[in-house]
């Protein structure tokens, strides 16, 4: 069985990768071994379970301690090694280069210079990583595994990484159930760099039309949003780059109020020059936003996958019968990664959401190609199951010239392919979908 994993593994690795390697395969070890080995075809599987130390442990040696919280350096000079499962990677797009790693004690944050680590270091992975000979610091406060930068932490060349882990077992996300987080857990610091869950909880800026980017820029292209109930030390934080930038902050526009929701995120924490220490939440994906009191909280064993109920798939994605939008995501997600249907479909919706630019402001369209980015559900919620209409053209199967073409509510059908992009995020195929109708107007 641990042979047709790997197979199916590396099969996903090089379809999620090969479009942004150009050829390079300075990811994998010169000593590839065959995938119909027993062995994973990455990494080093000449690691042995031996002088394992916990995640606290290695963050409580005296040395270490010192280099994370004077934002500084320290080489790893003891062949010790520890011993966790991933809860955090760059699936979603919010979390950069980096990937987390927790186990019962404590997580932290391990730097790697290279993009769609997704691939081969899911979340629910555990993993063993031996820590000799590399380096452990701070980056405003927070713990990280890495190479020295600028005289501080950073992140590893991929080369150094693959010869430091070793995959272990089969991933297993039922393992990294999330902690419970409230108000009274802000002074907990074991917590950082662990995977949480805020339960029932409201965005102090949702209005109907604020998206996750709409608040306060921090740092180099991300934001923060505040919570009700929380101290403004707490925040969500979101990368202008993450798939889910653009979703909505959850409100009935109905009863005019705000959607009580449960989060789960990634804790981490960034402690400015003047000793302000600010708790981040990072969201991983879209379904960590979930239907308030549908996450299960744990004590960091269980399962991570918010059961939000999701809207029953309808529809066979004719004309006459279309795909609605839990068909459409059911559908593209059941391809293997980064591989386009082998035909169109109808999918019909209602907008939820719209792409945003780096402004914040709401994008119907790009003038520059032609084509519009926006998600749709059934009721046209941000709480409902949404698939996203990537980079598709306009009625006609035409490009989009001017004016505001769509708004959040418009009642559309989609015509076109769909792919299950990186393996995590289903859409449609970008350049080969378009809108075939528009409140009812066709063309």
């Amino acid at each position: 069985m641990k042979s047709i994993k790997y197979i199916i593994m590396a099969a996903a690795v090089g379809l999620s990768l090969s479009s942004c390697m150009n050829g390079d395969d300075s990811m994998f070890n010169d000593d590839w071994k065959d995938i119909n080995s027993s062995v994973a075809p990455y990494g080093n599987n000449n690691i042995t379970e031996e002088n394992v130390i916990t995640i606290a442990e290695l963050k409580a040696n005296a040395t270490y301690a010192a280099a994370i919280s004077g934002n500084k350096y320290e080489k790893i000079t003891d062949d010790v090694k520890i011993k966790g499962r991933i809860v955090g990677n760059d699936l979603g797009g919010n979390i950069y280069k980096q990937i987390v790693v927790q186990d019962a004690t404590g997580g932290i944050i391990v730097g790697i210079n290279k993009a769609g680590l997704c691939g081969y270091l899911a979340e629910g992975q555990e993993i063993l990583i031996s820590l000799k000979d590399l380096y452990i610091g701070g980056y405003g406060g927070m713990a990280q595994i890495g190479s020295p930068y600028n005289g501080g932490i950073g992140r590893m060349a991929e080369s150094i990484w693959m010869n430091h882990f070793k995959l272990v077992g089969d991933i297993d996300a039922s393992q990294i159930k999330p902690i419970e987080f409230t108000a009274n857990s802000v002074g907990n610091e074991s917590l950082v760099g662990k995977l949480v869950v805020l339960k029932n909880v409201t965005f102090k800026n949702a209005d109907g039309k604020k998206t996750l980017k709409d608040g306060a820029p921090s740092g180099s292209n991300y934001f923060n949003q505040e919570l009700d109930g929380f101290p403004n030390s707490v925040v969500v934080r979101t990368s202008n780059y993450a798939d889910f930038a653009a979703m909505k902050l959850p409100y009935d526009t109905v009863k005019k109020e705000k959607v009580p929701i449960d989060i789960v995120g990634v804790l981490s924490m960034f402690i400015d020059n003047n000793g302000n220490k600010t708790l981040q939440i990072m969201i991983r994906k879209t379904n960590d936003i979930a239907v308030a009191g549908s996450v299960e909280a744990g004590d960091g064993s269980g399962s991570d996958t918010p059961d939000t109920p999701a809207a029953d798939a309808q529809g066979d994605g004719t004309l006459e019968n279309p795909f609605n939008a839990a068909a459409a995501v059911q559908y593209a997600s059941s391809l293997a990664a980064d591989t386009k249907s082998d035909k169109e479909f109808y999918i019909k919706g209602k907008v939820s959401s719209i792409a945003t630019d780096k402004n914040g402001k709401a994008q119907n369209f790009d003038s520059g190609y032609g084509n519009a980015t926006f998600f749709i559900s059934d009721d046209g919620s941000t709480v409902s199951t949404q698939f996203q209409v990537f980079r598709a053209l306009y009625l006609g199967n035409k490009k989009y010239e001017s004016g505001d073409i769509l708004k959040e509510g418009d009642e559309v059908v989609v015509y076109g392919k769909v792919i299950n992009y990186k393996g995590n995020t289903p859409e449609t195929v970008q350049g080969e979908a378009y809108l075939y109708s528009l409140n009812g107007k066709t063309e």
